[in-house]
């Protein structure tokens, strides 16, 4: 019923700092146990399909995996608006799903939307989730709360075996982690990092001076643990 909860993660920072935390995802809170991680590190809230399709209007459209992206990102703008509302500062968090593999779900907003000869179904999903993306970070980059407000999108690992596949395998594959904030100046880190760097990074970007936590390191000053000569073990 909980996950590591004597382990200090970035939430647990958020929290004792004085964030109020909160998940919305559109697929069951089960799955890969999500619910409880989340409930047991600082998340005042924490929704899932179960919680959430008893707030939408559609409640029959639905993905295999859940909610679609377009029905996703009005929840999320909904609780952003609500908290926003507070003087309280607040985290919210979500995991997008209409990528998933191997051809990926369109959403209704981009019925019209397709990738060049739109013969490629993972491909039409990606340029729709792109376009869903765009919309969301530019409405939130022209709100009132931008700034004072931090935007990152992360991939959560890189693209399993889809109908993409010949494509991928001839690019540089790597995540994606993207930070927007009004305080920033534009840059590329061209650096090599992990998916364990994220959490310090961003904690340096919303002010902290923090050089690591845990296995991740500040990639605005330090260098990844993945540059050293150090194995896993050690």
């Amino acid at each position: 019923d909980k996950f590591l909860p004597l382990a200090n993660c970035v939430s647990d920072i958020y929290s004792k700092n004085g964030y109020s935390l909160h998940y919305l995802g559109g697929s069951n809170l089960d799955f890969a146990g999500k619910g409880s991680f989340y409930r047991s590190h600082g998340f005042q809230s924490v929704e899932g399909l179960d919680e959430l399709i008893k707030i939408v209007d559609e409640k029959t459209y639905l993905s295999p995996w859940g909610l679609f992206d377009d029905t996703l990102y009005s929840l999320i703008e909904r609780k952003v608006s609500s908290l926003n509302n507070s003087s309280k500062p607040f985290g919210v968090f979500s995991l997008t799903l209409d990528t998933h593999h191997p051809n990926g779900y369109i959403s209704e907003s981009c019925e019209d939307l397709i990738y060049q000869d739109g013969k490629n179904p993972i491909l039409n999903s990606i340029h729709c989730a792109d376009f869903m993306a765009a919309r969301f970070i530019e409405s939130l980059r022209s709100s009132e709360l931008y700034s004072n407000t931090t935007i990152v999108v992360s991939s959560d690992h890189l693209a399993l075996r889809n109908s993409a596949k010949s494509i991928l395998e001839q690019g540089d594959r790597k995540n994606l982690f993207l930070i927007f904030d009004s305080k920033l100046d534009h840059r590329i880190i061209s650096k090599p990092g992990s998916v364990f760097d994220i959490a310090p990074t961003v904690l340096n970007a919303m002010g902290s001076h923090v050089k690591g936590l845990g296995f991740a390191r500040n990639l605005f000053h330090e260098s990844s643990l993945m540059e050293s000569q150090l194995s896993i073990e050690e």
